[in-house]
């Protein structure tokens, strides 16, 4: 009796450990995707500039973009700096959302992924709805941080 009683703890003790790692394992992946350092940096600018275009706060658009600006849309429309901030000064947008969004810092870059919806007003009055995926490359300059390059592409 004794000796079924010891495998009975020591499956237990098993049992528990395997949980435990399991449990450990599994939430590695939500830890990792909280951006920390220049990626919580990259981040919050990001979140700038998206709150930018739907208030169409031309000034915020200008300062966080890089005098070199290549801008593509899913649609091959490809605007540099002037253009964007007029265009997106201008647009009349309801929402943008980015969800699935990855940030990786490679030297004084960053390359930001995401998915992005939006509701935008066409000049027409008609409510569009957009659905894409972007990659954006920001550039560290001066302490801060301005988007170089970005293309969105069509999502199914």
């Amino acid at each position: 009796m004794l000796q079924a009683r010891s495998n009975f703890s020591m499956h237990t003790v098993l049992f528990a450990i395997c949980v435990g790692l399991i449990m450990s394992i599994t939430a590695l992946p939500l830890r990792a995707a909280e951006p920390s350092g220049e990626a919580a940096k990259v981040a919050a600018i990001v979140e700038q500039q998206r709150a930018a275009i739907i208030s169409g706060n031309e000034k915020v658009l200008s300062d966080s973009v890089d005098d070199h600006l290549t801008y593509g849309h899913s649609n091959g429309m490809i605007l540099d700096k002037a253009q964007f901030v007029k265009m997106h000064g201008g647009a009349k947008f309801n929402s943008i959302k980015y969800s699935n969004q990855t940030i990786d810092i490679v030297g004084n870059n960053a390359v930001v992924r995401h998915v992005l919806d939006a509701e935008v007003v066409a000049p027409d009055g008609k409510v569009v709805h957009g659905h894409a995926g972007a990659l954006e490359v920001w550039k560290k300059e001066k302490g801060g941080w301005k988007l170089l390059g970005r293309q969105a592409f069509p999502l199914n």
